[in-house]
C-alpha cells in the first residue's frame, strides 16, 4: 500500500541508533519494517520511481505506522523538499551523536567491511559515503551537523522527535515508548517484553562476505522480490544475530591519535550536541524551536 499519510521517516544520523531502531521497532504490532531497512528512496533511488517505493509497503495494514529508515536522509538534505513532496506530514525521527565519536564510528565500519577510506584525517575533511553504487561527497568539519539538524527542525517542526544517542545504551525502553507514543502506534514496549538487541555497532562481528551480501542492490531486489516476507525478515534478523555486538570482539578500532584529531576538528559540533539536549535527551516540536534561534 500507499504509506503516505502513515509514514515515520528515520532520517539519521548515520551511526546513531537507525539499525537499532529498525529492528526493535518490528516487534510493534503496529508498526510495519520493510524488507529494505534503507530504501533511500528519497536520496540515491529517487529516479526508481513512486512506484518502487509504495511496493516495499505491500504487506503493510492499514492501521500500521511505515517505516523508511535511511541515513543518506540526514547526509543529503535535499531530501528534505522529496519527503514533503511526497507526504507533506511525515513523522521524522533523528538520532544525534556527538560529531566526532561518529565520525570514528563511521571509519572503523568502513575498515571493518573491508572498504579502502584512506588516512584518517583525510576522511575527516572529505570522503564519499556509499548507498548501492551511488556515493553522497560529505565533508564532516565542515559544520554540517548542526546545520542539517537545524533544517530539519526548520522543516518538520512538531512531527520531529530527536534523540540523543547515548540514550539507547543507557535507557532504551524510554526511548522505544516515547517512539511508540509520538507515532500514535499504541502501548506495547514493556520491561516485561522488551529484548534488547546492539545490532550494528562498530565492534560487532564483521563476516565480511555475508556483509557484502546483504549490502549487494541486486541480491536485494532479488530476495525482496522473490522470498515470502516474513521469510525474508527472519532471515535478516538471523543474520544481525550473528553479528551482534555482544558476540564479537572489537575490531579495526580508531587510534588515540585519530580519537583526538576528530575531537580537535569536531570540538564546535561537539559542543552543540551535548548542549541541544541540556532540556532532556528526547526531544520534540516545541522544545526544538527555541533552538534554532
Amino acid at each position: 500500500m500507499d504509506p503516505k499519510g502513515q509514514l515515520c521517516i528515520i532520517a539519521g544520523m548515520p551511526r546513531s541508533g537507525t539499525t537499532f531502531l529498525y529492528h526493535i521497532l518490528q516487534q510493534h504490532p503496529g508498526i510495519f519494517i520493510p524488507v529494505r531497512k534503507e530504501p533511500n528512496y528519497f536520496t540515491v533511488n529517487h529516479d526508481k520511481g513512486r512506484s518502487w517505493y509504495t511496493r516495499l509497503y505491500d504487506k503493510m495494514k492499514p492501521v500500521q505506522v511505515g517505516i523508511d529508515a535511511s541515513p543518506s536522509y540526514f547526509l543529503d538534505t535535499r531530501s528534505i523538499e522529496k519527503i514533503t513532496a511526497f507526504d507533506p506530514e511525515p513523522k521524522v525521527i533523528l538520532g544525534v551523536r556527538k560529531p566526532s565519536e561518529l565520525v570514528c564510528s563511521q571509519y572503523q565500519q568502513m575498515l571493518s567491511l573491508g572498504l579502502r577510506p584512506g588516512r584518517f584525517e583525510d576522511f575527516l575533511r572529505s570522503t564519499d559515503i556509499h548507498f548501492g553504487k551511488t556515493a553522497i561527497p560529505v565533508s564532516f568539519s565542515s559544520g554540517m551537523f548542526e546545520e542539517n539538524t537545524k533544517k530539519f527542525m526548520e522543516a518538520f517542526g512538531d512531527n520531529l522527535l530527536i534523540f540523543d544517542f547515548n540514550i539507547i545504551r543507557d535507557d532504551p525502553l524510554q526511548l522505544l515508548q516515547r517512539v511508540e507514543f509520538f507515532l500514535g502506534a499504541g502501548r506495547f514496549f514493556t520491561a516485561e517484553n522488551f529484548i534488547n538487541r546492539t545490532v550494528n555497532a562498530s565492534n560487532r562481528r564483521s563476516i565480511l562476505w555475508l556483509d557484502r551480501l546483504m549490502r549487494n542492490e541486486r541480491m536485494i531486489e532479488q530476495v525482496s522480490n522473490r522470498l515470502p516476507y516474513r521469510l525474508t525478515m527472519w532471515l535478516k534478523n538471523k543474520y544481525y544475530d550473528l553479528s551482534t555486538a555482544k558476540n564479537g570482539p572489537e575490531q579495526a578500532n580508531v587510534t588515540g591519535d585519530e580519537l583526538a584529531l576528530s575531537e580537535a576538528a569536531l570540538a564546535v559540533e561537539d559542543d552543540w550536541a551535548v548542549n541541544l539536549f541540556r532540556e532532556g535527551r528526547i526531544l520534540k516540536g516545541r522544545q526544538l524551536m527555541g533552538l534554532l534561534a
